[in-house]
């Protein structure tokens, strides 16, 4: 789409002046090139001073995951999922299910406690709780009256 054509679209872009690049506009992260991986699909959400992390990872046995804290903001969830083997009987039509190495990385906002980390695996759901850093927890300031 030409950007005249996308500055209508998208009125705000007329304002970036000289910015045609999305790259330019959005930051390195944003990669339209390469897809974000899928596997394995997750929940996260803030509760409290935690990150709750959901990663469905059916028939995977905690031996099988890794998960690493780096740069005190980003938590790294790898493993190898692997497929029995079955013997050939008739056509296939279709094969969905997952299989090999991957590699998911969530980059947080705010440092986390990696210390502290917990994960557990329940029925095929990988649960990681992420505390915050004490960092990087606000704290109330008393307000003294002269």
């Amino acid at each position: 789409m030409p950007v005249n054509r996308l500055n209508q679209v998208l009125p705000w872009l007329s304002g970036l002046k000289g910015h045609t690049n999305l790259f330019q506009i959005f930051g390195r992260d944003l990669d339209l090139a390469s897809p974000a991986p899928t596997f394995p699909s997750l929940k996260v959400w803030e509760e409290g001073d935690n990150i709750r992390v959901e990663a469905l990872v059916p028939g995977m046995d905690m031996k099988d995951l890794e998960i690493t804290v780096s740069n005190s903001n980003e938590v790294t969830i790898k493993g190898e999922q692997t497929v029995e083997k079955v013997e050939e009987k008739g056509t296939w039509h279709r094969r969905e299910r997952e299989h090999g190495k991957f590699s998911r990385t969530l980059r947080l906002l705010f440092p986390i406690a990696g210390d502290k980390v917990e994960a557990s695996l329940e029925h095929g759901v990988l649960k990681i709780m992420l505390p915050r850093h004490e960092a990087a927890k606000g704290r109330r300031i008393p307000v003294r009256i002269n």
